[in-house]
This record gives structure tokens, sequence and C-alpha cells, in this order.
């Protein structure tokens, strides 16, 4: 495992996380980087976007995995929030969300839609070990900056949720007492199971490991159902209340809906129930079929459950959000099929400095963050 490091100012710091997907099921592991030589594209202006295009840049050749020169990473344009920060890149091959623990793991897929006894198959060879690398990154960086006064932890998709979810042990790693930023770059998670089925979240916490790798006393997070994953945020805030945490995403995401539909049935008002869906949605959908109108989950449900993350956090006084909605100005090849409020990942691309919503841009938003300013930006 390496990492990348742009050695700036010794004083600030900001870790990104690379994002990919997450593994599990083989189908969904189909579409995770197998090592750091593997990426989706080669173009950080469309790279996993949308599910279409994932799914045919699969093809491209392999390329390594490393920073852009684009979005936050362009140290040529004067309105990068981080200008003059140290930086270091995590790639990501692992396709836990950088938290497993699991050196010799294995996913489990169900025949035709229907789960156990008998008709699931059970594959191993997987290495769901993010978390133990993100210890030892985090030790290795809290003795080089040894004199931080500030901190961002960010990534993108699956990189998002890895950096909310190792926020508390980086930063104790760090000994406690560096402020720090967590920004996540289309990546949520709810604690209300109607937005995140229960039956999923137990899945990725057993096939992962991410048990092991929670707080032992977060018991919060560990409800008896598998859910509560996502209450590692009010951990966070109470444990470090003066941290601050930031949300940018379309809210009509399609890739989190994709993934996030392996836990849902085809009528979202009813009871979910994993063994009976089948998590190969790719498959069952065929690639033609493939854009937001078709996800098994409704766009509309996603909205709501936005909206649900900002009145919970919203009281703690220190939550941002930007959110880009379907009024706001579209970067996209096919704006009809693959509207703006329904592409994923922003934080790498050019159009971090577009006005995307609210007549700012998500690089500004970053900057009023970093600086203290909480605001709710969008729909």
């Amino acid at each position: 495992m390496g990492i990348y490091v742009r050695y700036a100012s010794m004083t600030k710091l900001m870790i990104y996380l690379e994002g990919g997907g997450l593994c599990f099921s083989s189908h969904f592991c189909d579409h995770n980087p197998a090592n750091m030589q593997q990426q989706f594209s080669a173009d950080p202006q469309t790279m996993g976007q949308t599910v279409g295009g994932s799914l045919s840049n699969l093809a491209s050749p392999p390329i390594l995995q490393k920073p852009w020169t684009t979005g936050i990473f362009d140290f040529n344009n004067a309105k990068n929030p981080v200008n003059g920060w140290s930086q270091v890149y995590v790639p990501y091959c692992t396709g836990d969300a950088h938290f497993g623990t699991i050196d010799n793991g294995s996913v489990t897929d169900y025949a035709n839609g229907q789960g156990s006894p008998g008709t699931s198959s059970i594959n191993p060879g997987f290495h769901f070990v993010g978390f133990n690398n993100m210890q030892k990154i985090a030790g290795h960086l809290a003795a080089t900056f040894t004199g931080l006064e500030q901190m961002i932890l960010t990534g993108a998709s699956a990189g998002g949720l890895g950096a909310v979810f190792n926020a508390t042990m980086v930063e104790e790693t760090f000994g406690g007492k560096v402020p720090a930023t967590v920004i996540l770059d289309s990546a949520a998670g709810f604690p209300d199971v109607k937005y995140m089925s229960a039956c999923l979240q137990q899945n990725v916490r057993s096939t992962f490991g991410w048990d092991a790798a929670l707080p032992a006393d977060c018991a919060d997070c560990r409800q008896p159902d598998g859910s509560g994953l996502i209450n590692i945020v009010k951990y966070l805030h109470n444990r470090y209340p003066q941290d601050r945490l930031g949300l940018m995403m379309s809210i009509h995401d399609q890739i989190f809906r994709l993934f996030f539909g392996a836990g849902m049935g085809s009528d979202p008002s009813q009871p979910q129930d994993c063994d009976s869906n089948d998590p190969n949605i790719l498959s069952g959908l065929g690639l033609g079929a493939i854009n937001p109108t078709n996800l098994r989950y409704p766009a509309a449900l996603w909205e709501e459950g936005l909206g649900t993350l900002r009145t919970t956090y919203d009281c703690t006084g220190v939550f941002s959000s930007y959110f880009i909605g379907t009024a706001d100005p579209s970067d996209s090849p096919d704006p009809v099929s693959n509207p703006i409020d329904t592409l994923h990942m922003h934080s790498f691309r050019d159009r971090y400095y577009d006005n995307l919503a609210g007549g700012i841009s998500p690089a500004q938003w970053t900057a009023d963050l970093l600086a203290n300013k909480i605001e709710d930006i969008g729909p």
C-alpha cells in the first residue's frame, strides 16, 4: 500500500481518500479496482459520475491511481481553498470504504434473487483491510506532521464514507488536539432505516469487519438489527464537538442510489429484506437500461433522506451542506438522461469552481466551512 504526499505547509494538512465502489457482492466487486494500477477512467471530468459511464470505462486500459491536477488538486487556481496546504492522497483498492479489518474476506451472492438455504454461494479471496491500512497511514502522518494546526479529512464516494468512519481514529492518532474538518463528497448514510436498510448495513458490516473498526464504546453504532452505522457521526460530534462536518452531494445521486438499492425491495414502503433482493442489480438492469430513472432506489426518497440529515445535524452548529438540485446548471454530456442533480463526485473535477448551487461554487463553500462559516447551500 502506498500513498502520495505533497509537502507544503507543515501546519495544514488535507488527507484525501479515493473512492471506487463497495465490494459486497461479486458483481459489485467486478467494478472495484483490483490494485493501484486500475482506475475507472483516465478522464477526471467524467470518471465515475454516472452508472453507464463507470461500466463503459471498465474496458479502458489500466492506469495508475494518483491525484488529479483538477478540482481540489489544481494548485494553479487561486480559488483553491487548500492552496498552500500539504496534501496526502490515499489510493483505494480494498473495496471496503477504507474501513475493513478482514484480510481473508469473502462475499455472498444469491442465485436468482433468493437467499439461503441452498441458493447462496460464497466467494473468498478478498483483502478487506482498509482500516488496517489507515491505522498505519495515520501513524506515519502523525509522526511526520508534528506541528499541525488544522486538518481536513475528506474523500469522494467510498472515500467520503472512509473519511467520516476513520475520523475518530485519525484524530486520536494525532493526539486529539488538531482542529479537524471532515468533508464528504457524494457519500451519505442515514440513521433512519427507511433510507438505509438495516439488512444492507448488516451485510456490509459483517462482510468487511466494520464492527472491529468502529469505536468500542459507540453502542449506538451497533443496533440489534444491524443498523446504526451512521451514528458514528453523532459519536464523532460528542467526542470532538468543535470539529466541522460538510456534505456535498447531488440530491438524486445515481451511484449511491444504485448501491443502496441492494437493500431495498421494489416497493420502498414495504419492509426491506436483502436475502430476497438480488444484490447484483447491475446484471438485472442490463447496461442498456441503466440511467437514473430506472434505479430501484427512488430519486425522491434519496432527496427526502438528505433533507432529514440537514434536520438532524444542523442543530449541532458545525454541519454544512451543499446540495445540487434539478434547477441548477447542468454539467453533463447527456443532461437529459444524466442531469446535474444525479451526477456523482464533484471535488476533483473542473466544476468544483463553478457555481453549481445557491450562486456559489463547491470551492467557495469549502473555503467558507474552513473559515467556520456554517451554511446550507442548494435545495
